[in-house]
């Protein structure tokens, strides 16, 4: 199954990438997880999530893949349980551009606040 992303908001290529070349970056409140996946099952998914190449970090994956999920940890996880194998993603090359590339994009971290 594919993710295809309704919009570009940033004008520019997005790739098709299979989900077991990429690497979450960080784990969110289950019940975030969770309205993530709801919404993408209503709505698709809206925007592509941004990936940065393996090596780019100072991170070590448990295993080798090709990119780190930046941005969109919680929309490449929701893929992986609706049983996704592609999702669609931009690649940034530069961390220096990654804030811009957000800020374009009108992302604003959404953390638990530890109310239910």
């Amino acid at each position: 199954m594919y993710w295809k992303a309704e919009n570009n908001p940033l004008g520019r290529e997005i790739n098709t990438l299979p989900l077991e070349e990429l690497t979450p970056l960080y784990t969110f409140h289950p019940k975030i997880k969770q309205e993530v996946l709801d919404s993408i099952k209503e709505r698709g998914l809206i925007n592509p999530i941004i990936v940065v190449p393996h090596g780019i970090l100072d991170k070590k994956p448990e295993k080798y893949t090709k990119y780190y999920v930046h941005t969109g940890n919680n929309r490449y996880w929701a893929a992986v349980q609706a049983g996704a194998t592609q999702i669609d993603a931009y690649i940034c090359e530069n961390l220096k551009e990654l804030p811009d590339l957000e800020q374009k994009m009108y992302i604003n971290p959404r953390f638990y606040d530890g109310r239910d």
